[in-house]
């Protein structure tokens, strides 16, 4: 089952940060992500894909060049 999602600057999700410290990019309330959420096969967590075969791809993540991962339990949203 997938879900739409856009991802908002709304609620306290704790991001995770590269070590240079580097910082978000935006105003309070701006989309910083939007897709599809669905379970990476490989893997097991949660993506926001944008086709339904980022279900499968290798990479998600971090600085990959795919899906971003998204943990629903400990509100962290991962970006390079």
């Amino acid at each position: 089952m997938h879900f739409a999602l856009s991802l908002l600057l709304l609620l306290p999700v704790k991001e995770q940060r590269p070590p240079d410290g580097g910082a978000l990019s935006g105003k309070k309330g701006s989309v910083i992500d939007a897709g599809i959420i669905m379970k990476h096969v490989p893997t097991g967590q949660w993506i926001i894909g944008h086709r339904p075969g980022d279900a499968h791809v290798k990479d998600v993540g971090g600085c990959t060049e795919g899906p971003s991962v998204i943990n629903f339990k400990k509100k962290l949203f991962g970006m390079c």
